[in-house]
């Protein structure tokens, strides 16, 4: 279960990375900017994610990787959420996607590369390399689907299924119970 858990938090901490190219352009013909400032966002978003690792480790060792997951994936859900109705506001986006999805990923991140390793002792290397093949799917499946998504329905939605994925690693990590 644990393994599982983590592989669907790898899933979804590199979704919005490998989804942003859909809405690139769309996004910066709404903000009126030009494409290296919509780049951007995408960066503070990616600084975000890995450079806020200690900040997810203290709270991880202190709370535990369940609080941390639900955290983060709170965190996620709602800057993506903020991030479908901030319609003309370029900071907004900076905000919301940049640095609050970007830090709610890295602390999906710190829980779903770490606490495979604290359940397993004999078949660790294996759990850690299924829970990290979330990230492959990702960037398999993602693209397509927000492609699609793009031209079909517009990228604002793109953002409000993002919204909804970190939504599911809440509920996964609830169960993220304690090694006794």
């Amino acid at each position: 279960m644990v393994t599982f858990v983590c592989f669907s938090a790898s899933f979804t901490l590199d979704s919005a990375s490998y989804a942003f190219h859909a809405f690139e352009i769309p996004l910066g013909h709404q903000l009126n900017v030009k494409g290296s400032s919509v780049a951007v966002i995408m960066a503070v978003y990616l600084c975000c994610s890995y450079v806020a690792g200690p900040l997810a480790s203290g709270i991880a060792n202190r709370y535990g990787f369940r609080i941390t997951m639900m955290l983060g994936s709170s965190m996620g859900f709602v800057g993506m959420l903020c991030s479908y109705f901030a319609v003309d506001n370029y900071e907004y986006y900076i905000f919301f996607f940049g640095i609050l999805s970007g830090i709610g990923a890295d602390m999906l991140f710190v829980t779903s590369m770490v606490a495979v390793g604290f359940w397993f002792e004999k078949r660790r290397a294996t759990a850690i390399g299924i829970s990290t093949c979330g990230t492959g799917m990702t960037a398999i499946i993602t693209p397509v689907i927000a492609n699609y998504i793009t031209k079909n329905f517009g990228w604002r939605i793109v953002f409000a299924l993002l919204s909804g994925e970190p939504q599911s690693d809440i509920q996964y990590g609830r169960l993220l119970l304690r090694k006794k």
